[in-house]
């Protein structure tokens, strides 16, 4: 018996220890509530268990894909801006033209001054320039057939694609003919040039029965392609003592398309007959 004594004090030692239970029902839930979590699990040890971390990495997943997809618009948003401008050309542009578009800073000519007597002149910065305004000359309306002798220009192949059954067909290969917009508000500023020195360019008085309409039709076209372009260079000013009033200065430099080189490139497509009709597709 002594030994089986000792042997039940042993097992007694090394069982495990429990609280005893709390004497009446509000104690009992206080306890159960303290060893079982939020979502009726046993915690272990009779501990709380810690927070699961899953709402955290979702919302992690979520910020980090929402900064990505910002970062993609972004980039897209600044491509399509660097697609479609005044650089790389627009989608109204013709498509294979717009390969010929360079932007170069071009300081403006032909601006107005007084002399020491107090009139009113225009200065010519080059005489050795091509000038296309003044006193009727050959000179001048040679210059003007230099650049307007490409206004009509003749696609084929791939470069027609984006203009072909959209105009006309050429008479000698059978291209798509058309002219750049440049060229005919080209044209038309030409036109109002020689309307000023009427008797010369119209010996007789006798003009066109569409004199008029013509004159009109270009200067309103005028208008809107300078409201389309809209360009925002500061046009600035100084004083005159000769006239004691402040005069513009045309004389600023202006961010423009390099027309040189659309020239160039409108040259080596140009119509043979320039002005002869073609067919309809």
């Amino acid at each position: 018996m002594l030994f089986q004594g000792a042997r039940w004090q042993r097992v007694l030692k090394s069982s495990r220890h429990y609280d005893p239970l709390p004497s009446n029902g509000a104690d009992t839930a206080s306890a159960y509530k303290e060893i079982i979590d939020d979502n009726g699990e046993l915690m272990e040890s009779g501990k709380r268990k810690k927070p699961r971390r899953v709402g955290l990495q979702v919302l992690y997943l979520t910020s980090m894909l929402l900064a990505l997809s910002t970062c993609i618009l972004a980039v897209q948003n600044w491509n399509l801006r660097r697609a479609h401008s005044y650089s790389s050309g627009f989608d109204t542009d013709l498509a294979p033209a717009r390969s010929s578009v360079r932007l170069t800073k071009y300081r403006f000519t032909g601006g107005l001054d007084v002399d020491s007597d107090g009139k009113l002149y225009r200065v010519i910065d080059d005489p050795n320039q091509p000038q296309y305004v003044g006193e009727p000359s050959d000179a001048i309306d040679d210059a003007w057939e230099d650049i307007m002798i490409a206004s009509e220009i003749v696609l084929t192949g791939e470069e027609a694609q984006s203009i072909a059954h959209r105009t006309i067909r050429d008479r000698q290969s059978n291209g798509w003919r058309l002219e750049m917009d440049v060229y005919h508000s080209l044209h038309c500023v030409n036109e109002v040039r020689k309307a000023l020195d009427f008797e010369y360019y119209y010996p007789g008085g006798k003009a066109p029965y569409f004199f008029r309409v013509h004159i009109d039709h270009c200067l309103d076209y005028l208008r809107q392609v300078v409201q389309c372009q809209a360009d925002l260079t500061p046009l600035t000013f100084f004083w005159s003592d000769q006239v004691n009033a402040t005069l513009p200065n045309f004389g600023d430099t202006h961010t423009c398309r390099d027309f040189k080189a659309i020239h160039e490139w409108s040259l080596q497509r140009r119509a043979a007959h320039p002005g002869e009709h073609g067919h309809q597709e």
